[in-house]
């Protein structure tokens, strides 16, 4: 009951995510993956009752599958990560299968009870086929699931060089989901017990839906940079003896236009209050500035000596300071006060205040 409740439920998510308005890359590659998943499960469930032997052509084909599983974890993990257009050379991630599905085309050709009488026999006549399957699925979640991983940690490594708020682009369940499908891969290759195999996999893609179609889109919203009236914010002076990272190091960025760059970062923070956006990103920045956002990120880092994220957060604190002391604001909360300063969490506004003043924010305004 498990497992053709998990392929509908795949499938129904599967079209979820399909008919998503306004969808991404990553909502079609999570739209393809959650439809071969559920038949993947689909196959299982035949095979648990007795239905390959009607169906054998989509048993054998179904059995192929999972080697399409490892390029789509990757793929959705690559455009989740990164905000670029699709590129046509990663549809090469779909050779394999490709290749695979042609070693059985003989088997495809053969009429229905030759193909059944392949599938009682263990695929005999197929064998050299099967070996291949099985190196090819065992290597593709080896190398594929590796480099989603990867690229994963990467990114949230990075996060705070690129977005002001990082709460909700943690991508806590997909690196918990990676490490799910590692599991199920390892019980693919070395547990004989395909129903604890099967349990496993239709639970994980359960998950994989539910998160992965709630998930914001990282690099899906529209630019809408807020500009209220002018605050009063002290900006702290640049190091006179910036210290350049080890990976600037290589940078054709000379002091000049560093110092060009870091002027109109300045006065962008002042009179445009971008910081203000609670969902302001590096790229975002940059282009409000005039520059390439690897150069803007390198003179933050630089002439700053702070992230990004620490960049606008400080301003963020500062503004809600102005604010804080204003008459006509006495009567709002502070959490209320925080959100129009562009947090957009309690928690983040308490951690970031803490971390610049050493306080919590109650504790800061009453000693002042």
């Amino acid at each position: 009951m498990l497992l053709i409740s998990a392929t509908v439920i795949a499938v129904f998510l599967s079209l979820v995510a399909l008919a998503k308005p306004r969808k991404a890359i990553p909502d079609y590659l999570l739209g393809v993956l959650l439809l071969v998943s559920g038949v993947i499960i689909g196959v299982h469930y035949l095979s648990a009752t007795g239905l390959h032997l009607v169906y054998p052509r989509l048993l054998v084909w179904g059995r192929l599958l999972p080697v399409l599983v490892g390029p789509l974890v990757y793929l959705y993990v690559k455009y989740q990560t990164r905000d670029i257009p699709f590129r046509l050379a990663d549809a090469l991630h779909g050779l394999p299968y490709i290749l695979i599905n042609l070693t059985f085309v003989e088997f495809y050709f053969l009429d229905g009870p030759q193909q059944v009488l392949v599938v009682e026999q263990g695929g005999r006549g197929f064998e050299w086929q099967e070996v291949c399957r099985m190196w090819l699925i065992g290597l593709s979640g080896i190398v594929y699931l590796g480099l989603s991983l990867y690229r994963l940690l990467r990114f949230r490594a990075n996060l705070k060089h690129a977005f002001s708020n990082t709460e909700k682009i943690q991508f806590n369940w997909l690196l918990f989901l990676i490490g799910g499908y590692i599991v199920v891969w390892t019980m693919v290759l070395f547990v004989t017990d395909d129903s604890a195999t099967s349990t496993s996999g239709a639970v994980l893609v359960v998950l994989l839906g539910y998160f992965g179609i709630s998930q914001v889109n990282v690099f899906g919203r529209d630019r809408s940079v807020l500009s209220p009236s002018p605050l009063v914010v002290q900006t702290p002076a640049a190091a006179d003896s910036p210290v350049v990272p080890k990976k600037y190091q290589g940078s054709n960025l000379d002091d000049a236009e560093g110092s060009q760059i870091h002027q109109a970062l300045l006065a962008c923070l002042d009179t445009q209050q971008p910081y203000l956006d609670p969902e302001l990103t590096l790229q975002e920045l940059a282009a409000l500035v005039g520059t390439h956002p690897h150069k803007l990120s390198q003179v933050i880092n630089t002439l700053e000596r702070k992230s990004f994220y620490d960049l606008i957060n400080e301003h963020r604190i500062r503004a809600f300071l102005t604010e804080a002391r204003k008459p006509q604001h006495q009567r709002l909360t502070l959490e209320a006060l925080a959100y129009e300063c562009g947090f957009n969490s309690k928690a983040s506004f308490n951690r970031n205040f803490k971390k610049a003043t050493g306080q919590t924010p109650s504790e800061y305004l009453k000693s002042r």
